[in-house]
């Protein structure tokens, strides 16, 4: 096996890196834009090309396996189908005209392809990690066990030179606030060649005791694969091993266009048992190009306390073509991390791929753009809006963080990580919530029919509070409020909607329901 490993390494490796940026010689980019006041703005490039509109309907047929990895433990399988009718994507529909006769009936019949990925059961210690193609979810096994358990990913990154490299105590501290995931960000002396594992591995170690999983960022070099192998190699079989993470903020930083794909594909060719995940900066940069790289895409957006029109650093106007803020073409709005979301899972539909997103709320302030920390409010508003726009996780930048900030997120972190929330994020169908009587009230609803029971989840987005607020959705009638996992009480049902009197500024709920 290894034989072939470095073969397939030393393949990538003689692969050229892709360039394509408009930047004149000389001109530094970040989110291929000019951002010094001694540089002139110029078309940037990399926008995210829409198809042509289509007037007659369309069949977007996608087929593919539920669960990106199945082992031969797995007692059963299942396929995905979409059929979506588009005007965008996909193949022409025969269209008749709606009217009484007879004919001859035909078929019509539509093709299209999709990779299975059926393993054999790990027998070297090491753990596997799979996607739930339906919902998003990660699950995943260790100890030679046959039995999947699902996991939402909460966490902080965390730089090992500002934090973990004191003592290996610091993962039994940070278990114990509630977080089931560690990033350590490789600075300090984890950044130096050859990597010190004799240094790292006690933290593997007690990485397993204290049952905390890996998000294992490999500090890739994309003109060292060698040094990408030596990591693989090292990490594949540990058992808290849940996900890699390839690259921070690629986009931004003007990374080789095909340097993402070159370390999926290695990674891939190592270690098939589990993801990739990278984290993106940019609003509209070479979407495609870049998250080609990863099954789970991260999304780089810090709205809070920064001018978003004017470059306080670098005292230039930040546009779509000019300057860098700190927050790629926002607009200094919580909006900001639900809209990136959706236009990304918009790229995913036109692309034709299921990628995976999480949400990477902001929790660091007093630096470069951002004047201040955002408050515990602001947090719990940051984590909830992404999870009600499809975050199937979460890691904040960055830890240790305000003293308000973490006591919130570790209050919020037993419910996001419970039985309860999970169970409905795995098994139920989110859907978009109707808010009556306020508006930037943001609601998403996960139905879990077939128990007659839903999640839903409330953000206020407006610093003052509302009046009467009525949370609805389109032909599901509320019977009665189960339990308030988080937020106040006061929900009432009226007419088989949520009332409440009124919400809080920058109020979050999120409520269990019993349905009609």
């Amino acid at each position: 096996m290894w034989t072939t490993v470095f073969s397939v390494a030393a393949g990538l490796a003689s692969l050229p890196l892709t360039h394509a940026f408009n930047n004149p010689p000389g001109v530094d980019i970040w989110c291929g834009k000019a951002y010094r006041a001694s540089n002139a703005s110029f078309n940037p490039g990399g926008w995210f090309e829409q198809p042509s509109y289509s007037s007659t309907p369309l069949l977007d047929l996608k087929v593919r396996p539920r669960m990106s990895i199945y082992l031969e433990t797995d007692a059963k399988g299942s396929l995905l189908v979409d059929t979506t009718v588009s005007h965008i994507v996909g193949d022409s529909l025969p269209v008749q005209a709606r009217t009484n006769y007879t004919d001859h009936i035909t078929n019509t019949t539509f093709t299209t392809t999709s990779e299975l990925f059926y393993l054999p059961q790990r027998t070297d210690g090491g753990s596997a990690t799979r996607i739930d193609h339906r919902t998003g979810m990660l699950s995943y096994i260790q100890n030679q066990s046959v039995t999947w358990t699902p996991i939402f990913p909460y966490t902080y990154y965390a730089q090992w030179s500002l934090y973990w490299d004191t003592n290996t105590s610091t993962l039994e501290t940070f278990a114990s606030q509630g977080y089931n995931v560690i990033h350590i960000v490789p600075t300090g002396t984890l950044s130096e060649t050859p990597f010190p594992w004799t240094t790292f591995d006690p933290y593997l170690t007690t990485s397993d005791k204290q049952n905390l999983h890996l998000q294992y960022d490999v500090l890739f070099d994309p003109t060292n694969l060698t040094r990408l192998t030596d990591q693989v190699t090292h990490i594949h079989t540990h058992p808290s091993l849940l996900l890699y993470y390839t690259a921070d903020e690629p986009d931004g930083k003007g990374n080789p266009l095909n340097s993402t794909r070159l370390a999926y594909d290695l990674i891939r060719s190592m270690d098939p048992y589990h993801p990739v995940s990278l984290a993106l900066n940019c609003k509209d940069f070479y979407y495609e190009e870049y998250a080609s790289g990863a099954d789970i895409i991260l999304s780089d957006v810090y709205p809070v306390a920064t001018n978003t029109s004017w470059s306080t650093v670098y005292d230039t106007p930040c546009n779509a073509t000019y300057g860098c803020c700190g927050c790629d073409d926002c607009r200094g709005e919580f909006e900001d991390i639900s809209d990136r979301l959706d236009q990304f899972y918009e790229f995913d539909a036109v692309v034709g791929w299921e990628k995976v997103h999480w949400g990477a709320p902001q929790a660091f302030g007093e630096e470069t753009f951002w004047t201040r920390y955002p408050t515990a409010e602001e947090e719990v508003v940051m984590v909830m809006l992404s999870v009600n726009h499809g975050a199937m996780g979460t890691v904040m930048w960055d830890y240790p963080s305000s003293d308000g900030i973490e006591r919130i997120t570790r209050e919020l972190g037993p419910v996001v990580t419970g039985e309860v929330f999970v169970g409905f994020l795995e098994e139920g169908v989110r859907r978009v919530g109707v808010v009556k009587g306020a508006g930037r009230v943001d609601v998403a609803w996960w139905v879990v029919e077939e128990e007659g029971r839903a999640l839903v989840s409330v953000v206020n987005l407006n610093y003052r509070g509302t009046g009467e607020v009525r949370v609805g959705l389109g032909g599901v009638r509320v019977a009665g409020v189960e339990k308030v996992l988080w937020g106040g009480e006061g929900w009432d049902v009226k007419d088989g909607e949520l009332v409440r009197e009124g919400l809080g500024g920058l109020e979050a709920g999120i409520l269990v329901v019993d349905l009609v």
